[in-house]
């Protein structure tokens, strides 16, 4: 009898439609694999990357694409890498401002290493970029993280993690 109430009692408590599961819908994308999503916390758009690659009516997708939840938007000629396979592994807003890091040589047409900034719509060099692969960033207390296999960030000589 006990287990009886504790059945009606969950069903009360969760109405049968918040137990369904998520309705999926396919998002087209050109090719490649997605690593990271971020939502832009100023504007109504999210941000894609990984190792992304192609082209649609909105320009070249390369490393990283900004989605309008219609679209992907092509951001300055995408991330390049004459090595590897690009990839564009995070994302962070840091003063106002866009930042992406991975493994890649140059965004738009920039050389940047590893880490590069999005102003005014074209991708800039962050100190000079990192001699490694930078993995992952973090905002922390007003300052910005970074971290990954290099040993030296802009003038910085460190173990993979500088800020």
């Amino acid at each position: 009898m006990k287990h009886i109430y504790k059945a009606i009692s969950l069903f009360l408590l969760f109405p049968f439609g918040l137990l369904q599961a998520q309705n999926w819908t396919t998002i087209a994308l050109t090719c490649g694999t997605i690593f990271n999503m971020k939502k832009d916390p100023q504007n109504n758009f999210m941000y894609v990357m990984g190792e992304l690659c192609g082209m649609n009516q909105n320009g070249l997708i390369n490393g990283i694409a900004k989605y309008d939840g219609v679209n992907f938007i092509a951001m300055d000629n995408g991330i390049t890498d004459y090595d590897v396979i690009v990839s564009v592994t995070d994302l962070e807003f840091y003063n106002n401002t866009i930042y992406i890091c991975g493994e890649f040589d140059s965004a738009g047409y920039s050389p940047v290493n590893s880490i590069s900034r999005y102003v005014n719509n074209q991708w800039t060099t962050v100190a000079g970029g990192a001699n490694d692969f930078v993995s992952d960033m973090c905002v922390y207390n007003g300052d910005l993280y970074a971290a990954g296999r290099f040993t030296q960030i802009g003038t910085v000589t460190t173990t993979g993690l500088a800020k």
